[in-house]
């Protein structure tokens, strides 16, 4: 681990003790939800300008394409965050996909935006779990992927059921929300290396181009361009620390229009240069 940040399989893990504050004092945003947690003394930060303050056992989730700052000012007060992949392969990925769409629907419908809670057992809070989730984590043991795999969904589990002893919420309502736009973030993860259009996304689902947008930037709180370069970003991130492909190649493979476009759009969204990202992330 380097810097406290790691891409673990399925989801990223940071750790403000030992990250650098440049990863979140300046607004930023992901394209899944993140999970803030505070480990020790108060947090403070704003989402979409409006600000927030956790003690230490609570959580606050920030759902995807939302931009959100985390308050350097009163270190070293510490939180742990993960960035759950909501759309990961196998076994995992409907419970992951009904936490995301239930983060979705808080931010649409609830006055506070973002959901906001401690553990319901008081002998499991957040701040031991997210603790024993960063300890396990660097252990580098057999089977530490599958146990770090096993604490964050459990995490999503209590998220869950936290906001439907809270709110009553009907989670099969919940789960069939806005399935057609979820089939259509389907499509874009599976033909993000392919020259994907707004335009032909909306042919697809039957929509004009204006109410495909609106409609997809209600859901997502982002535009649908946004989702697509966060997306190859995304891929472009992992091909960056995982193989010594050049940065035309990577490019190529993920849908760019040329090298240029991935450093541009790369350096939009991430604050880096790829090529920095390489350097600073590689172990």
């Amino acid at each position: 681990m380097k810097y406290g940040y790691e891409q673990q399989k399925n989801a990223e893990i940071i750790d403000s003790s030992v990250v650098s504050s440049r990863y979140y004092a300046k607004s930023h945003k992901h394209i899944c939800p993140e999970i803030i947690c505070a480990v020790s003394g108060k947090v403070t930060g704003s989402v979409s300008g409006k600000p927030f303050e956790l003690s230490k056992g609570e959580i606050i989730v920030v759902p995807g394409g939302i931009a959100h700052t985390i308050d350097v000012t009163h270190l070293p007060e510490r939180f742990i965050s993960v960035i759950p992949d909501v759309k990961p392969e196998g076994t995992v990925a409907e419970p992951r996909l009904t936490f995301e769409r239930l983060v979705r629907h808080e931010w649409k419908n609830s006055e506070e935006g973002v959901i906001i809670c401690s553990a319901l057992n008081p002998t499991q809070t957040f701040d031991r779990i997210f603790s024993t989730l960063v300890s396990e984590r660097g252990n580098e043991q057999w089977g530490t992927e599958l146990l770090v795999e096993a604490m964050i969904n459990a995490v999503l589990v209590r998220i869950v059921r936290n906001r439907v002893t809270a709110r009553g919420f009907n989670l099969k309502s919940v789960q069939e929300d806005a399935v057609s736009v979820l089939n259509v973030g389907d499509y874009i993860e599976s033909h993000y290396d392919d020259s994907v259009k707004v335009t032909a996304l909306a042919e697809l689902c039957g929509l004009s181009y204006t109410h495909f947008a609106r409609r997809f930037k209600e859901l997502y709180g982002i535009s649908c361009k946004e989702y697509i370069e966060n997306t190859r970003i995304k891929k472009a991130k992992e091909l960056l620390l995982a193989t010594n492909y050049d940065l035309s190649f990577i490019s190529q493979e993920l849908g760019f229009s040329d090298c240029s476009h991935l450093i541009r759009v790369f350096k939009k969204l991430e604050g880096i240069t790829p090529k920095q990202y390489r350097v600073v992330n590689r172990k």
